[in-house]
């Protein structure tokens, strides 16, 4: 039943895994089956929450009300900042009461919630309200992956992350197909509130996530273990105790992890300020809308599906750090080939001006010129090509960067460990919509100094290679050569 590994690793052998710190912890295999099963539904519902919204989000904001793009970016962050703050406080909370259902049921409620009132947007404001709302609905992904963390082996972990992270990866490879569907509908409901393609996603997400969370309730089981060598854990516990705040604050000042955080910063800075921009952008300059986004949407899901397939089956071969650097090349490549074409296209040169006579820019350039007529192949190209090295680099940094995490800390401190790896990403979430708000019409400058800094980042990423991998947790030993120096 039990393996023991020769170096103390945590390993994970049907219902039981052994710790590096001597205790034995003994889990419901099936439920654990069924809870991640219900953790990769949530991330399912993620995915499938954004491709459902994002791709009509600018038709809202823009056309019904008049919004600009620096208002969208205030929309897009607003999202990623309350599940900033609600993601550590659930960490944090998580950590100390070892309880994960809880969690996950009020950020559903907040999503259904939000969702109501985004269906309702009365206004602009009451559509950053609702999204606003609808974001905390991502706080319980910290739990997901700190429960992720104390119920896998190292070996095993980036695999299940990997089938997590691609379920969310289904969701917006199938969202787009919901709002494919639903881009027909125009009717009032009680006679009083218009049911369209704008407004459609919002009540179709409400009904979609009061679903799961009815299923979330029957099926999610919270698991507990049962540990031999008590009285050994304790005596850990009672000297962790003593010298926790000094662990916690080496573990994460390190300069590998300081490394890490800024590439997980970066990179999904990188991520929502190109989805930001994406939407007004192919609408300039290839006239698409909802129904051709939507599918780009899909296209990019079907992508990121195979690299997920493809990363979980190198994971068995290669080490995170390899697999990161792979993701963090494609990525470098991707906004290099769009930093060389951006230049040479010339529809965002009148922007200014024509910003200035109209306040609907889009409307304004699309009733000027056609932009199909003046379409250039290679560049279309380009963006093709860009998108895919964007695409394929985004799953391999996202998963490996998650996975080194975990496996960098100790393990009695994951709760806080994601929320603090999570905080981060969603700073990047929220502070790359604000940034690209602004510069929709100015791709050039967005682009080129995403290339610079992940270059600069990719270059420490090479001087620190060899020390991106999982450290010892304190032994017994250590923690009581500390509690007698202490002494």
């Amino acid at each position: 039943m039990i393996e023991k590994s020769d170096e103390n690793d945590l390993e994970l052998v049907d219902d039981a895994c052994n710790l590096k710190n001597g205790s034995e912890k003994f889990f419901d295999k099936k439920k654990l089956r069924i809870n991640y099963f219900c953790i990769c539904f949530y991330a399912f519902m993620t995915g499938t929450d954004f491709a459902v919204i994002i791709p009509t989000l600018w038709d809202r904001l823009n056309f019904d009300f008049s919004a600009s793009g620096t208002f969208m970016g205030f929309v897009i962050s607003s999202y990623s900042f309350s599940g900033v703050i609600s993601g550590l406080i659930m960490g944090k909370i998580s950590d100390k009461i070892e309880k994960n259902k809880i969690f996950f049921l009020v950020s559903i409620l907040f999503a259904i919630i939000g969702h109501i009132l985004y269906f309702f947007g009365i206004n602009k404001y009451f559509v950053l309200l609702a999204r606003t709302l609808s974001g905390i609905s991502i706080g319980a992904s910290t739990v997901a992956l700190a429960f992720i963390a104390r119920t896998t082996s190292e070996k095993k972990r980036t695999a299940i992350l990997s089938l997590v992270m691609a379920s969310r990866q289904f969701g917006l490879m199938f969202g787009p197909a919901f709002n494919i569907a639903l881009r027909q509908v125009n009717f009032y409901l009680f006679g009083k509130f218009l049911v369209d393609r704008k407004s459609i996603p919002g009540l179709f997400m409400a009904f979609t996530w009061s679903l799961y969370f009815f299923m979330f309730i029957f099926l999610f089981k919270e698991t507990s273990s049962n540990q031999e060598n008590i009285n050994h854990e304790s005596k850990v516990k009672d000297t962790m105790a003593k010298i926790g705040s000094f662990k916690n604050l080496r573990q994460f000042l390190r300069a590998e992890m300081i490394l890490l955080l800024a590439l997980t910063f970066f990179t999904y800075f990188n991520q929502t300020s190109l989805e930001t921009m994406v939407i007004p952008f192919t609408e300039i300059m290839f006239d698409w809308h909802e129904l051709e986004n939507s599918i780009l949407f899909c296209c990019g899901g079907v992508i990121i599906i195979v690299s997920f397939i493809i990363i979980r089956i190198l994971s068995k071969k290669f080490e995170d750090r390899v697999i990161l650097l792979i993701g963090l090349s494609s990525i470098i490549i991707g906004l290099a080939i769009a930093c060389i074409f951006l230049p040479f296209v010339d529809k965002f040169d009148n922007i200014n001006n024509l910003e200035k006579c109209s306040f609907n820019i889009t409307n304004s350039i699309q009733k000027s010129s056609d932009p199909r007529n003046k379409l250039d192949g290679m560049f279309f190209a380009a963006f093709v090509l860009f998108v895919i090295l964007d695409v394929i680099g985004l799953p391999a940094i996202a998963i490996t960067s998650a996975s080194l995490f975990t496996k960098m800390i100790d393990n009695k401190f994951q709760g806080l460990g994601q929320g603090i790896q999570r905080g981060v990403l969603g700073i990047g979430t929220i502070i790359g919509p604000l940034c690209a708000g602004p510069l929709i019409y100015k791709p050039i400058i967005l682009v080129s100094i995403i290339l610079f800094i992940i270059g600069i980042i990719f270059v420490f990423f090479l001087i620190f290679f060899k020390r991106f991998k999982p450290i010892e947790e304190f032994s017994l030993k250590t923690s009581s050569e500390i509690d007698i120096k202490s002494m």
